[in-house]
């Protein structure tokens, strides 16, 4: 399990430049098998190019792990940690990147404002990524992927689709516990989620709340999911919201007539595509 808190020490030492200490049993490199589980899991591995935790892996066990090595790829993470969760060996190949970043920082290949500008992309995401998935869901989804900076600004786009589904009783589609009714609201879920950097667009609790209560939630940002599991191994009562969130999806998958999950899978991949490109863009100078 993840320690949370020396997770966001690690983060809080990254932005303020300071070195925090990185171990061998921090990344745990010299476990991979090289099973590909942390690459293909990756929100933005989008082929070549792309960050690819299993590369940064290896790099770290032949000793040519650098920051020229690496590549700017490295600035694409989006922090979720997912290519670690998932890991069946316990490799922790976001460590690696984070310790990337400091080194990158330190030397001043990326500016203070970069990194803010950088964090401030991330933002613009999640909103992109609300109001993307809403059109995809609505018959308006020719207008998808139009001005980026527009979206990023705008509340998320209502979909009649999710909003119309009613109430149901709840089919446990999933066999592993999820503890929903344990959740105290503590909100150390949301801190741990990588997308939630604002309550108002992507929000695990909400949506743990909306299960136990048996609503259907109104937001298509539900289909924003990474499926990560930081929420659940933050949570201290074992809450799995991530599990949650799959729960619910199932449940509004069967209200749709098209093979909405495919277009669910492109327009995803596709804001992230955009995201890649502009930090790219953002290193370059020219965004």
């Amino acid at each position: 399990m993840i320690n949370v808190k020396g997770v966001m020490e690690q983060e809080s030492a990254i932005s303020s430049g300071t070195r925090f200490p990185m171990t061998d049993e921090d990344a745990r490199s010299t476990c991979c098998y090289s099973c590909g589980i942390c690459t293909s899991s990756c929100p933005v591995a989008l082929g070549p190019g792309g960050l690819d935790p299993r590369r940064i892996v290896h790099l770290a066990n032949l000793g040519n792990l650098d920051l020229d090595r690496a590549g700017r790829s490295i600035w694409h993470c989006l922090d979720c940690r997912r290519c670690s969760n998932l890991c069946p060996n316990s490799v922790n190949p976001w460590s690696l990147i984070a310790s990337l970043r400091w080194e990158a920082r330190q030397e001043g290949r990326v500016s203070g404002e970069t990194w803010d500008r950088l964090q401030q992309l991330k933002q613009e995401l999640v909103a992109v990524l609300s109001n993307t998935l809403a059109l995809t869901l609505s018959p308006r989804c020719d207008e998808i992927f139009q001005e980026w900076d527009r979206w990023a600004r705008e509340p998320e786009m209502p979909s009649s689709s999710v909003n119309s589904i009613k109430v149901q009783p709840r089919k446990r589609s999933l066999s592993h516990p999820m503890n929903q009714a344990l959740c105290l609201t503590c909100r150390e879920c949301s801190s741990a989620c990588p997308l939630c950097v604002t309550t108002a667009r992507f929000d695990p609790l909400y949506f743990i709340r909306c299960y136990a209560l048996g609503l259907s939630p109104g937001r298509a940002s539900l289909w924003s999911c990474l499926q990560c599991g930081s929420c659940s191994q933050a949570c201290s009562q074992s809450v799995q919201g991530h599990l949650v969130v799959k729960a619910l999806q199932e449940e509004q998958e069967t209200y749709f007539r098209i093979p909405f999950q495919d277009r669910i899978h492109t327009t995803r991949e596709r804001v992230f595509q955009v995201y890649a490109s502009r930090v790219d863009a953002l290193l370059d100078g020219t965004l």
